[in-house]
């Protein structure tokens, strides 16, 4: 069998399970099979280079959880950034970003079963894959776009991911990021860019405490949308403006997008405004974890308490920053 083989192999049987298992449109099958294959590929080609590592670190809290749980925690973000994090979410949403013409819509069960039937795929022949980038590159311009958060991420891989295991304990890592930002750079990161225009519309709640007011972001539409434009016009935008910390659940409840991810820790580095979740913390100078993974939450409720979550842990932390201002 050829490295292609194995490939085509869970792209045909993906192809099958789509379509005459859970009735979805062979249109709409192939293109989401097609954006699953090349995730995958890309995610192959760039393991063990900073790029690979800081879109595997957005995996690595839903993967840690991902049931089989015996499987390697690797196996389980392969299958979060390829599968999970593709276009299968516009077949699971509500409303759609790229696939608004369904025949049939993908329940929070379906979801599962692709997850789990890819976790055991991927876990057969993970080390048989080749590393070639394909020429359909998902993942190719993120670290030339962004490099501030491809280094802070892939440091929180590599800290918090060793020797094929989730460290046990908490850490802090100093960061030494490229390059000093310009005057201009944050605004131009916060600046629509025209080849993308697919806008959500999502429920904001705002969180004030004693580091002032602090927003996140309930998703209702498709997880992969961009929907940077209308997070930059309210929460990044208010916590650039008036030097706050951004507190979020989890990245996964940011976006299911990388590209939206990324932007915005760029954007939170780029403005020295700090990025806090439950199990870490980001700054421009260094990144905390708390020594815990907890499950990404999944309701309105989860998320909101996790948010509380995440000041609390991280509040003497975030004193000390104010103060250093």
């Amino acid at each position: 069998m050829t490295d292609y083989d194995y490939y085509a192999r869970f792209s045909l049987h993906l192809q099958a399970i789509l379509v005459d298992d859970m009735g979805i449109r062979p249109d709409n099958a192939a293109r989401v099979v097609e954006d699953v294959e090349a995730r995958l590929r890309s995610l192959i080609a760039h393991r063990g280079s900073p790029l690979g590592d800081a879109l595997l670190a957005l995996g690595l809290q839903e993967a840690f959880h991902y049931k089989p749980y015996r499987i390697p925690v690797l196996v389980g973000q392969l299958v979060v950034m390829g599968v999970r994090n593709s276009l299968l979410e516009d077949l699971h949403a509500a409303t759609p970003a790229v696939l608004p013409d369904r025949s049939m819509r993908l329940s929070d069960d379906d979801i599962c079963w692709i997850t789990k039937w890819s976790i055991r795929q991927l876990s057969s022949w993970l080390e048989m894959l080749p590393s070639s980038v394909p020429a359909n590159d998902p993942f190719a311009l993120l670290e030339t776009r962004y490099p501030r958060a491809t280094t802070v991420l892939a440091t929180l891989q590599n800290a918090t991911f060793r020797n094929m295991e989730v460290v046990p304990e908490g850490y802090e890592v100093e960061l030494c990021l490229p390059n000093t930002p310009d005057a201009d750079e944050c605004r131009r990161l916060l600046e629509p860019r025209l080849e993308n225009r697919v806008i959500t519309t999502d429920t904001e709640m705002d969180f004030t405490d004693s580091h002032g007011t602090i927003s996140m972001i309930n998703p209702v539409f498709s997880g992969i949308a961009d929907s940077f434009e209308h997070l930059a016009s309210t929460i990044l935008r208010q916590a650039v403006s008036e030097s706050i910390p951004l507190a979020i659940p989890s990245f996964p409840r940011l976006s299911r997008n990388p590209e939206v991810v990324f932007r915005a820790i760029e954007v939170c580095l780029t403005a020295d405004i700090p990025l806090v979740t439950p199990c870490f913390l980001i700054t421009a100078s260094r990144i905390c974890y708390s020594g815990e993974l907890p499950r990404p939450g999944h309701t309105t409720r989860e998320n909101n308490a996790q948010v509380y979550q995440a000041l609390q842990q991280w509040d003497e932390a975030l004193k000390q920053w104010q103060q250093e201002r």
